[in-house]
């Protein structure tokens, strides 16, 4: 019994080609649109540094963290609890814990410069919002 395949109407080579196209085009429209999608100053500065009075960003307020440790496996990575309006509302891993960041930031840094930085976190430590 032979078995025949029918050939398909898109080649491998013109499916690459297109895609190529279709990336660099996209890539063309994000640089063109870079500064009124981002900002002059960049996404993160745009975020943290918002002048718009009627949405404050109040997670980048040292007054408005908590240093505390992660204890959903054995690791206790350091974690910073941002809180809005007294609802834990943002987890993050501590800039102070040497498993966050390399090189981590020093214990001398003052609460207003580690207020800005934001380690990564595991998704066990994130679920610490479900575990709430």
């Amino acid at each position: 019994m032979k078995m025949t395949t029918t050939p398909s109407p898109v080649s491998r080579c013109s499916f690459l080609g297109n895609g190529a196209f279709l990336g660099g085009a996209f890539a063309a429209l994000l640089k063109a649109n870079e500064e009124e999608v981002f900002g002059a100053e960049g996404a993160p500065a745009r975020i943290l540094n918002n002048g718009r009075p009627d949405v404050p960003y109040d997670l980048v307020n040292p007054e408005n963290m908590i240093y505390s440790v992660c204890m959903n496996c054995n690791t206790g990575c350091g974690i910073k609890a941002k809180i809005q309006d007294g609802v834990l509302t943002k987890i993050d891993r501590s800039p102070y814990n040497p498993w966050a960041l390399f090189p981590h930031r020093p214990m001398t840094t003052t609460p207003d410069d580690a207020a800005r930085v934001d380690g990564a976190l595991c998704p066990k430590g994130q679920a610490g919002l479900q575990n709430l």
